[in-house]
């Protein structure tokens, strides 16, 4: 329609009229017509503008009747255009207009509300935010929001309503931004971690030399200088350093940026903290076990909790090796060592396990 159009034009000029200071009634005047065109222009100069006031007075001693011409002024020259472009309005109309407007998909509650509030104008409504509030529980698409108007007590708000509703998408959209972050990193830790099992075409590979595993003999990286670290008793292809500095996307992680430390012992970066790092489920011998996701470490941990589910169906061994938490002096206590068959989703292969004494959190 083009009266609210209309009006909103108006307020426009007036703004823009204010903001250069144009105060004369005759520029103002001048300002509406030349801004609004010729049409309308046309239109107003069909309408009556002079009105002719008689009065009588006293000229040359003789009492005559004359007329006094009144020209309009600005605010008279507006409403007159806006009584021509927003015709008389049928309230029942208007209202049966308000009562089937309905929440768009993806239109927010706020956005919804101040349609609303526009459609109300020509209701006649004695109390127009509570018929926005009724309107609001009638055609709005968010459950939320209308439990929140079902419970509130009398007298709500039509502003406290959409404060609590523009603070409650603001924390939904930050949710989703974290468990879409979350999500990325758990994806990416897990395709970093692929390798974590050490297997290839069906065979185990050792974490020193990075060939089949177990060896006839000593490693062959036993007593080799690493070209990338300088430590003794890995090679550099399976340098620590290596470990989780691309990712498939090209990104760095961070975790391993700055480790300038390295050890011809095992080492792994996080021993309890679940709440820190992204966390897996996978399947030992069918049975499910829960590990933090640690693309720092070096060799897969199970905690002796974890252990007592399994140790019935694995074969054990006794282990001698040394296992450091980053940055520590002393080594894990360690209970055992066992091969299991792991299933990764559809995929299966087998992996090799220490045990650590205590309820510490699970690793790979």
């Amino acid at each position: 329609a083009i009266g609210p159009k209309w009006n909103e034009w108006v307020k426009g000029l007036d703004n823009y009229l204010k903001w250069i200071n144009v105060v004369e009634e005759d520029r103002r005047k001048a300002a509406l017509l030349h801004h609004a065109g010729v049409e309308v222009m046309r239109i107003y100069e069909t309408m009556e503008k002079n009105i002719a006031i008689k009065r009588k007075t006293e000229i040359d001693g003789v009492e005559r009747e004359i007329e006094d011409e009144v020209i309009d002024d600005y605010e008279a020259m507006k409403k007159k255009l806006q009584n021509h472009f927003n015709p008389r309005k049928n309230t029942y109309y208007e209202r049966l207009t308000f009562r089937q407007a309905r929440q768009e998909e993806g239109e927010a509650i706020a956005s919804f509300a101040t349609r609303l509030r526009n459609l109300a104008k020509y209701c006649g409504f004695h109390d127009i935010e509570t018929e926005i509030i009724s309107q609001i529980v009638e055609g709005s698409n968010n459950k939320d929001i209308i439990s929140r108007v079902l419970v509130s007590k009398e007298g709500l708000k039509l502003d406290d309503l959409l404060d609590w509703r523009r603070t409650r998408e603001v924390a939904n959209n930050q949710i989703k931004d974290l468990k879409k972050d979350f999500n990325s990193l758990t994806v990416n830790l897990v395709e970093n971690k692929s390798n974590f099992l050490h297997r290839n075409d069906g065979f185990r590979k050792c974490f020193k030399c990075g060939l089949k595993f177990p060896h006839t003999g000593d490693c062959p990286a036993k007593s080799k200088t690493c070209n990338k670290c300088g430590t003794i008793g890995h090679f550099a292809k399976k340098c620590p350093n290596n470990m989780g500095r691309e990712t498939g996307d090209g990104k760095v992680n961070s975790l391993m940026q700055n480790i300038k430390e390295a050890s011809k012992d095992e080492w792994l970066f996080t021993v309890d903290g679940e709440g820190c790092l992204p966390t897996t489920e996978l399947l030992l011998k069918k049975i499910p076990v829960k590990f933090i996701v640690d693309t720092g470490s070096t060799i897969n941990i199970l905690d002796e909790r974890q252990f007592e589910k399994i140790k019935n169906f694995v074969k054990i061994r006794s282990s001698n090796r040394k296992i450091f938490a980053f940055k520590s002096k002393d080594p894990l206590p360690l209970v055992c060592g066992f091969d299991v068959t792991v299933t990764i989703g559809a995929k299966i292969v087998d992996a090799e396990f220490v045990v650590v004494k205590g309820g510490s959190s699970s690793l790979i």
